[in-house]
């Protein structure tokens, strides 16, 4: 470089670049007087495929995730409402074995739809 201030830019970084990382060294007389990290908001670069994917991907799993949980709080309650008929079925008569699975499959459908 010849004599003189001079500013130099580099662009094209990770935005979770850490700025305590980024180190400069130079060869003969000239002096670094600076060295400052800025993210430019405005110039995003676009997401990679592969982390578009992954995110999609993300997406969909805790969705997934989030049936499967709501599901077990479905079987847990049909299960609690079984629970229940055999504890009352000792002081009252209780249910049929037909009444009672017709019951646990309305009681599991409602739940599924709340």
């Amino acid at each position: 470089m010849s004599e003189g201030d001079h500013r130099l830019v580099f662009s094209g970084f990770s935005q979770h670049l850490l700025p305590n990382s980024i180190t400069v060294n130079g060869d003969g007389p000239g002096v670094v007087q600076s060295v400052k990290h800025r993210v430019t908001y405005l110039n995003q670069t676009a997401k990679p495929a592969r982390m578009l994917s992954l995110e999609d991907s993300l997406e969909v799993l805790g969705a997934e995730s989030q049936a499967l949980d709501d599901e077990i709080f479905v079987y847990d309650q049909a299960q609690k409402l079984l629970l229940e008929n055999r504890q009352l079925k000792g002081a009252q008569t209780g249910l049929t074995a037909t009444q009672l699975r017709e019951m646990a499959d309305l009681y599991r459908e409602r739940l599924r739809l709340s």
